[in-house]
């Protein structure tokens, strides 16, 4: 799987690359703040903080862009249902990530799909 687009990338880490690394590769599965600091070895607080140093944003945020951006990516290439994108981005229903995607993007995820996709700009 490629780095997800948008999801700044981390090379010096305080919590550990494979940590962030886990979870790009887990972002179908349900993640919080208390798995990944018990894979970690991390307390919960601890783990904060070095999210936070690593990346500027906490544990969370910085999960929910890593999904938003490989939910971009599999829109632009690909004809999966909203409903598939949703599921491989552990981002919920179909409602949920129509309105996470509105919300964080700012456009509707049809007008995205319309304008972004590699095969529906081909038959343009």
């Amino acid at each position: 799987m490629s780095q997800a687009a948008g999801c700044r990338r981390v090379t010096r880490t305080a919590a550990g690359p494979a940590l962030y690394d886990r979870a790009l590769r887990n972002l179908h599965q349900p993640l919080t703040v208390d798995q990944l600091a018990r894979r970690a070895g991390l307390s919960r607080r601890t783990l904060i903080r070095r999210f936070h140093a690593d990346t500027g944003q906490p544990p969370m945020r910085w999960l929910l862009d890593a999904r938003l951006a490989r939910a971009r990516e599999l829109l632009e290439s690909g004809d999966l249902t909203v409903e598939a994108v949703a599921r491989r981005c552990g981002l919920g229903t179909p409602a949920n990530f129509r309105t996470l995607f509105k919300a964080h993007v700012g456009i509707p995820l049809r007008t995205y799909r319309e304008t972004f996709n590699a095969t529906a700009m081909e038959g343009r």
